[in-house]
């Protein structure tokens, strides 16, 4: 079998014998290192100890003749050498080996001994230790004191060469790392053939499995062994044919789960457990149609019911508005091993009967909204009448007040047949008006609600002569102002404006309320839009209905706003004739 440099072969080789380098190199330099400190500490140990014995001997010693006799007369080994030096360092004697040296040289001049082991020696210490000679030659060095008759203390040192040892500890070090390469050398043979021999059947089924991942189901293993290997070479065979009988039955399943997708009315989707897509059938691409953007809403969506599947282990439905469509969302979880992983979600489009719903159940509360207003104005003036609270020159002008309000309550009851009337193109009678009288006068009536509710409402008018009809605009000007009441909180203020502009008779309805959205504000006219959907009696028919009367009129409407800092409504109707006219 080659050899594959980035094979498993190599790698579990070079893992045996970087074992086998770093358990040998280790043992090797350690048994070194111990053997050579042991062989070192024991010359300088015999050394020290023979240092104090020849001090002792010297110690008799009368005069100087007679310690150089003495130093003459001791057994030295080859190399070995000995002096006496003075408490100033300076040599008095010498045997041995030393030869040449005169008298008072310095002591630094023949060893590199330092003066703080000098006076420490002086001070009744013996130190043993390796030196390094100036001229390199290293020795084993012993110093002791040497007590003389009459008080006399000076030094006795014995210097034996190095070289012996270091001889010594370097033919050990030979032989062992001629020991050690060996080992490593059959290490190595033996590590190369025990990984070939693992890692073969490894190969091999590498092999196999590469053309199982492309289909191909039909090479096996040859069994040869008994052992563990020979076991896994018969499973890796028995999975080999299982795989390829479950693969067939699972590819035969996918077809006929792929046909009843394909043929389903419905849009099925199935997500993973991160909510991404696995799989749509073509009615499920229909519902983005290669809109990126509608495709991620419709994603978002169904990854909140997918989370709400996984948190609670059972099914989930609900509906969701996506733009202008409603879609009815039935999402089942995916079960696996480890839990709920995924699901597969059913939607279908009900946007057409939630809308004919949802049109019934707004117009309902658009026309309890637009009837709400006339009767809380009766009502409370005629409960101030029935508690006395109307003076009685007053009562008469709250009755004819109320008869207004019952009247235009009738009126009103017709007002969305009147505005399918004008969609429609159905003419309605205009009436010469001033529009800014019509302003003070509805102004007039809801003083009273304002100051009520804290607010501050004011009705800046000049003559603004228009053709209308006069009940249709004071509805118009009562919604918008319904509105500013509605959204004003207290201590804001509500500013009617009416005056001529141009060819054009304009009033606005400005006030400090909460204002509108930005990406709110183009859609505010159409009907049953709420920007604010907590206000559950106003159901967006109210500005509807002001669009269809002032262009009913043949006039405009426009808004601004910006949240936090309110609202201003424009109305925009066609003067009868210009400021000039008017004069």
């Amino acid at each position: 079998m080659p050899f594959k440099g980035k094979g498993i072969t190599l790698k579990l080789w070079l893992v045996m014998i970087t074992l086998v380098l770093l358990v040998l190199g280790s043992f090797s330099l350690a048994l070194n290192y111990l053997f050579a400190d042991f062989y070192t500490n024991q010359k300088l140990d015999s050394l020290k100890q023979e240092v104090q014995r020849e001090a002792a001997s010297l110690g008799s010693s009368q005069d100087l003749g007679e310690l150089q006799a003495q130093l003459n007369n001791i057994r030295y080994t080859e190399g070995m050498s000995a002096l006496v030096l003075n408490n100033q360092g300076q040599i008095e004697a010498l045997g041995g080996a030393m030869h040449g040296i005169g008298r008072g040289m310095g002591m630094m001049n023949v060893i590199p001994l330092s003066q703080t082991d000098f006076n420490q020696v002086l001070a009744g210490e013996t130190i043993a230790k390796t030196l390094t000679m100036t001229d390199g030659y290293g020795v084993a060095t012993a110093v002791t004191q040497l007590k003389l008759p009459g008080g006399i203390k000076w030094v006795l040192m014995l210097n034996s060469p190095l070289a012996p040892v270091t001889e010594s500890i370097r033919s050990f070090s030979h032989l062992l790392y001629y020991v050690a390469g060996g080992a490593i050398v059959l290490a190595t043979l033996f590590a190369l053939w025990l990984s070939r021999t693992v890692t073969t059947p490894l190969i091999e089924m590498n092999q196999i499995a590469r053309k199982m991942s492309a289909g191909d189901f039909s090479d096996r293993l040859t069994v040869s062994t008994k052992d563990e290997i020979g076991d896994l070479r018969n499973s890796f065979n028995i999975l080999a044919a299982e795989l390829d009988k479950n693969i067939k039955l699972l590819s035969q399943e996918k077809e006929q789960l792929g046909g009843i997708l394909e043929s389903m009315g419905d849009a099925v989707l199935t997500l993973n457990e991160h909510g991404d897509l696995v799989q749509v059938n073509p009615p499920a691409l229909e519902l983005w149609q290669d809109d990126a953007g509608r495709q991620e809403k419709v994603l978002a969506c169904l990854r909140e019911a997918l989370a709400e599947v996984n948190k609670t282990g059972v099914s989930a439905m609900r509906e969701v508005e996506i733009d202008t469509q409603v879609l009815n969302i039935h999402m089942e979880p995916l079960r696996n091993i480890a839990g709920y992983g995924g699901g597969v979600a059913v939607i279908r489009d009900v946007t057409a009967g939630h809308r004919q719903e949802k049109l019934r159940r707004e117009l309902m509360a658009s026309v309890s909204h637009e009837l709400r207003t006339p009767i809380h104005l009766v009502q409370g003036q005629l409960e101030a009448l029935a508690d006395g609270l109307v003076p009685v020159p007053e009562q008469k002008n709250y009755v004819e007040m109320s008869l207004q309000e019952i009247q235009r309550l009738g009126r009103l009851v017709g007002d969305l047949q009147e505005i399918n009337r004008l969609e429609q193109g159905f003419p309605i009678v205009q009436n010469r008006l001033d529009l800014g009288q019509l302003a003070c006068e509805v102004g007039e009536k809801y003083q009273t609600r304002a100051e009520a509710q804290g607010l501050e409402l004011k009705v800046e008018s000049g003559t603004t002569l228009v053709f209308g009809d006069k009940d249709r605009l004071t509805q118009v000007i009562v919604n918008l102002l319904e509105n500013s009441l509605w959204y004003t909180p207290e201590g804001g203020k509500i500013i009617i404006k009416v005056q001529p502009e141009a060819e054009m008779g304009v009033l606005s309805v400005s006030d400090t309320g909460k204002g509108i959205a930005m990406d709110h504000l183009p859609y505010v006219w159409e009907s049953f839009f709420r920007g604010d959907k907590s206000g559950k009696t106003h159901m967006g028919l109210g500005l509807t209905i002001v669009k269809r009367i002032v262009e009913a009129h043949g006039g405009n409407v426009s808004a601004s706003s910006e949240l936090g800092k309110g609202t201003t409504f424009w109305i925009r109707l066609p003067l009868i004739c210009s400021n000039d006219c008017l004069s």
